[in-house]
């Protein structure tokens, strides 16, 4: 009775390394994931980061461009004006 005992507490004690084993593979497995979720946000972070330069530098070019076309057109029209004085 006593040697029936003492072999269903090995058995015990090896499942309870076993389930040890694979309490820290689960908790190995978490940290894993957990890491990959921070790195996620840092990357959506960082995606919001470079779309809002990229939004703001759209505007800084299309600034650029209206500005261009403004001068374009002002020195077009200045150009007119010396030729029509020019030939008067």
């Amino acid at each position: 009775m006593l040697s029936e005992i003492l072999k269903k507490l090995k058995r015990a004690e090896r499942r309870l390394e076993t389930l040890h084993k694979e309490l820290q593979a689960l908790e190995s497995e978490k940290r894993v994931y957990i890491q990959k979720i921070m790195k996620g946000e840092q990357l959506t972070t960082e995606v919001k980061k470079a779309d809002q330069a990229m939004t703001r530098k759209s505007l800084v070019i299309s600034n650029a461009k209206e500005k261009v076309g403004n001068l374009r057109a002002e020195t077009e029209r200045q150009l007119a004006e010396f030729r029509k004085d020019w030939i008067d």
